[in-house]
């Protein structure tokens, strides 16, 4: 039988040591990775919906890293793609379903410089020169009647 070295399981002790640290770190920035683009890739509204924050979550992992990533990617990350995959609720980016209640379109007010999208007014006061309504008998800032006709 040969002497057995004593140094002969350093270089197997180290291998094993820096092998686990090293898959422990390059596992960990992987996830890291993968949480971030994942986060930033979702839509905004699926994390509402979802009942969280999206700008919160991409900051936190890029601060706090891969165990902030494993969380997201283990809690948060479920809901959020269960959300995207049901597609937004009309009130948020989509256009009611037919048939559904919708609101009412808001009011056309009359512009004051005439038709919608006129550059300027198309009649002044000639008392106080402020803008009037087409329809307008009389000035809506001193009382003055205006005169009945085209652009003053």
């Amino acid at each position: 039988m040969g002497a057995v070295s004593a140094g002969a399981g350093i270089p197997v002790l180290l291998l094993f040591f820096f092998g686990i640290w090293g898959v422990l770190f390059f596992g960990g920035f992987a996830v890291y990775i993968w949480a971030l683009v994942d986060a930033a890739k979702r839509p905004d509204w699926a994390f509402d919906q979802a009942g969280s924050n999206k700008v919160l979550w991409i900051v936190l992992v890029a601060v706090l890293g891969p165990l902030l990533g494993l969380i997201y990617l283990l809690a948060i990350r479920p809901g959020v793609s269960a959300v995207e995959l049901a597609g937004p609720r009309w009130g948020w980016t989509a256009a009611p379903p037919p048939g559904a209640w919708a609101p009412a379109p808001p009011p056309q007010y009359a512009s004051p410089y005439g038709a919608p999208g006129a550059t300027g007014p198309a009649r002044l006061c000639p008392a106080c020169a402020v803008a009037a309504g087409p329809d307008d008998g009389f000035c809506r800032n001193c009382g003055a009647a205006l005169p009945a006709g085209a652009a003053s």
